[in-house]
């Protein structure tokens, strides 16, 4: 799971403006709270929903249907300078290039994304507090069992067959 974690990171990262980027951690309620460090916006922060039940398959591979991919996206703007104060309409093209790179985004172990839903968190003084829905399918193989041999401590152990070979009993005398 850390891998697909850090390939969604790393897209998120790659979209224009953003300014921040760090799973998510309720780091907005903490911030208005003066419990944690304050951060720079545009910032986006992933947060893994995952489903009422986790399927298991074969080998010790597991498979999260449907995964939530919940992006948190929070922007400030006071006054876009157009004469429109406490109007952020910025945000709505942020938005638009977040899902130009997340719609259809495929890291490995998973299918590829599809934006669910969006909304918003009203909450928040001076901060936009949008919230983009990705769905997936993870597939988990951290825990397989290798299907030639026996996993142990992310080794495989290959099995041994050792056969001999005696014609004897088979040859007859001419």
């Amino acid at each position: 799971m850390k891998d697909f974690i850090k390939a969604i990171l790393a897209q998120l990262e790659t979209i224009s403006d953003v300014k921040f980027v760090r799973v998510w951690n309720d780091q907005l309620n903490l911030d208005e709270q003066n419990k944690q460090y304050s951060f720079p916006m545009p910032a986006l922060f992933p947060e893994i929903v995952n489903p009422d039940e986790i399927l298991q398959l074969g080998d010790g591979v597991q498979l999260y249907e449907p995964l939530i991919i919940r992006i948190h996206v929070l922007h400030w703007q006071l006054d876009a300078t157009d004469g429109t104060m406490e109007q952020n309409l910025d945000v709505f093209d942020f938005m638009d290039a977040i899902n130009v790179k997340m719609n259809g985004f495929e890291p490995d172990g998973a299918v590829k994304f599809v934006r669910g839903a969006d909304g918003r968190d009203y909450q928040h003084a001076g901060v936009y507090h949008a919230i983009i829905d990705y769905k997936t399918n993870f597939l988990d193989t951290s825990n397989q069992i290798s299907t030639q041999g026996t996993t142990i401590g992310g080794g495989v152990i290959q099995p041994v067959l050792n056969v001999t070979y005696n014609p004897a009993p088979y040859l007859k005398e001419k």
